[in-house]
């Protein structure tokens, strides 16, 4: 029926292949043409491969000198977190940054030669723009670099490509030692070691000032230790008033006999010469014993106004102590964290880290880029596509008289007069046909 849509059989197939073979044969020719060229000229991509290993050490289990000056709380980190800041790390701009300063831009973006000499880089903050060669170098560096880690693991993958083999092992050379330092940077706090000198050259000082302040009250205190001298004045006051007790008691024994022999005299002076030795005797012992008693009362008063002093001087002594205490565990608590951070700072310049390198970048010969096998597939599907695709277009749109349109007709078409406004109906076509067959009969 005239006006219907195109059908694509089998036969139709056979036919525009069979009527078509030079043009589908030029087209899948230029195609595999193209495909060959592409493997050719398509510039090759060489890549890299070094692996990392994270494995616990200081950074992970200790905990920095300046965090532990105040007060602390329990922080659990998991290995996941420590793993995933790496390779976040792995992928700043800092690190292309610096490799491509220390490679140099020209030699990223393939328009300078590899020299195995560091790129004197003068780039100036500030002066960078969009479309200079630092900047599409590192692009080129962002977009050229990967790192792969397998779930539940410790390594690390770090892959780049470039223009050839050597470039891509110095670029990933010179990544992996930017990183390092940049790992090893980041678990330093700058001048730690620094502030925690100073900090404890001035506790030294307070503790000595303390000390000596200290020293002086205790003697002016007349004291080693307020415990010491409080023992001893106990001690002392206590056999004072002991032999105060037995003054008292001889005293009170002497004024007893002397009362009697003078009450014997004063009744029978017949036996004064009789008693008169020990009544002098007794007499002499009792005065001796009154300037005892008033010397041991003297040395009593004495230890008493001693005790009342010990006890004003405890006051300001305590607190001297408790001051001299405080400034010997604060100066060596700094002490200790200056030695923590002295060590710290040697194991930093050592550039010891908990990140090993288990693989060196690699030196792979092969490019990765282009892929001849799949070039050449997608070569072959894309031509003979091509080369059926035209064979069926050429058929359909461009050769004329196919068997198909003639509806079997045995006998050419009638000649229908050339007349734009002619049109032909469907009853003037049937006629037509019977005129062709009867005048085929």
């Amino acid at each position: 029926m005239p006006g219907a849509p195109p059908q694509i059989s089998l036969s139709m197939l056979l036919s525009a292949a069979r009527n078509h073979w030079f043009a589908a044969s030029v087209v899948m020719f230029l195609t595999l043409a193209l495909a060959v060229l592409a493997m050719i000229f398509l510039p090759r991509k060489y890549h890299s491969e070094a692996m990392i290993f994270v494995k616990l050490g200081r950074e992970t289990v200790s905990l920095d000198p300046t965090a532990s000056t105040g007060n602390r709380v329990s922080v659990l980190e998991s290995r996941d977190n420590e793993i995933n800041s790496i390779r976040d790390m792995l992928y700043s701009r800092g690190i292309m940054e610096k490799v491509a300063d220390r490679i140099g831009p020209e030699v990223i973006l393939g328009d300078a030669p590899l020299t195995d000499e560091n790129f004197e880089s003068n780039f100036v903050p500030g002066t960078d723009y969009k479309n200079s060669p630092r900047q599409k170098a590192i692009l080129e560096l962002s977009e050229n670099t990967d790192v792969i880690n397998s779930r539940k693991s410790s390594v690390l993958t770090l892959i780049t490509k470039a223009s050839s083999p050597e470039l891509a092992q110095r670029i990933l050379k010179e990544y992996v030692d930017v990183y390092l330092a940049m790992h090893n940077d980041a678990h330093q706090t700058p001048q730690s070691n620094q502030f925690f000198q100073e900090q404890s050259k001035l506790l030294k000082i307070q503790w000595q000032e303390s000390m000596k302040a200290l020293q002086i009250a205790k003697e002016d205190a007349g004291v080693v230790t307020i415990e010491g001298a409080k023992e001893n004045l106990k001690v002392q006051t206590h056999e004072t008033e002991t032999l105060l007790m037995s003054v008292l008691s001889r005293l009170a024994s002497n004024q007893a006999k002397l009362e009697k022999y003078e009450a014997i005299i004063g009744k029978n002076p017949l036996d004064q010469q009789r008693i008169h030795g020990a009544y002098l005797s007794t007499k002499t012992e009792l005065s001796a014993t009154l300037a005892e008693k008033e010397a041991i009362e003297t040395q009593l008063e004495r230890m008493l106004a001693k005790a009342a002093k010990l006890n004003r001087a405890e006051v300001s002594i305590g607190g001297l102590e408790q001051e001299v205490q405080m400034a010997a565990t604060n100066f060596a608590q700094y002490q200790e964290l200056h030695e923590q951070t002295r060590i710290e700072e040697a194991l930093h310049n050592d550039r010891f880290t908990n990140v090993r390198i288990v693989q060196e970048p690699s030196f792979v010969p092969k490019p990765i880029s282009p892929k001849k096998m799949l070039i050449g597939m997608a070569g072959i599907v894309a031509g003979t596509s091509g080369a059926v695709l035209i064979a069926v277009f050429l058929e359909l749109f461009m050769t004329p008289n196919r068997p198909e349109d003639q509806d079997d007709l045995s006998g050419p078409e009638p000649d229908y007069p050339d007349n734009d406004e002619f049109t032909a109906t469907e009853t003037e076509m049937e006629l037509a046909r019977e005129v062709v067959d009867a005048t085929n009969g």
